[in-house]
């Protein structure tokens, strides 16, 4: 068509768009491969469950990729009035509503323990 030259470029462009979406795809497995997560993910999940009535405290959440599918652990504290049976249900209801809201979480592990009694104040 007498523009030898907007091949070229064209060609340019189109490597371009290649180079950059590999440089992306790179960053996504490597980030999988050492068990990275997208930010804002443990925020999510310490958000979501201590969102839940009777949770009074959330500890070291964390995820991990495990395939397309993610896990995670966490450990609330709990009321220590609460019984047994109403402890199981308040991490129960964790699990629930984290599975429910967090995408591609397919396991969830939630230690349930009885936050620490608070300290009196000193008098003085």
């Amino acid at each position: 068509m007498g523009l030898p030259q907007v091949d070229a470029v064209v060609g340019l462009l189109i490597a371009g768009v290649i180079i950059a979406i590999l440089v992306q795809s790179v960053r996504t497995t490597l980030t999988r491969l050492m068990d990275g997560v997208d930010h804002g993910t443990l925020e999510g999940i310490e958000t979501v469950a201590a969102a839940v009535p009777g949770v009074l405290a959330v500890d070291g959440p964390r995820a991990r990729w495990t395939g397309h599918r993610m896990e995670a652990e966490l450990t609330v504290h709990l009321d220590p009035s609460l019984t047994l049976q109403e402890g199981d249900a308040v991490a129960h209801r964790v699990r629930e509503d984290l599975l429910a809201s967090v995408p591609h979480l397919d396991r969830v592990g939630v230690h349930a323990c009885a936050a620490a009694p608070a300290a009196p104040a000193a008098t003085g």
